[in-house]
């Protein structure tokens, strides 16, 4: 918890909502979570909440979900957020969230299958 009382924030990002349903089993309530499916409404939002940590699953069209991870690693305010990528539809290749080429890219304690 922060000096102001407030609770620290988990922002997750997924066109899913049960990545979010599993982090909020998983914490239970010391930490507050953020379920957001839209990427502009999600950068807006971790930009202004400053959150602990962001988790970001699968988000449509393919190839968002690096796009995400891009702009959060380059941004001044993101750029230190810790961000955990959640695949949990690998066995469909069209639902990755990754191709080959954009994991390579990513830091591979970022990366969670």
């Amino acid at each position: 918890m922060t000096d102001t009382g407030k609770k620290e924030k988990i922002i997750v990002i997924s066109g899913d909502i049960s990545i979010a349903n599993m982090v909020k089993t998983a914490i239970g309530d010391s930490l507050d979570v953020m379920y957001i499916p839209d990427t502009e409404k999600a950068m807006l939002a971790a930009r202004t909440e400053r959150p602990s940590i962001i988790v970001l699953g699968y988000i449509e069209p393919q190839g968002s979900a690096f796009q995400l991870y891009s702009r959060l690693k380059a941004g001044w305010i993101t750029r230190n957020t810790p961000v955990l990528i959640v695949e949990t539809e690998s066995q469909d290749s069209s639902k990755r969230i990754l191709n080959p080429e954009e994991s390579q890219k990513v830091a591979i304690n970022d990366y969670l299958i």
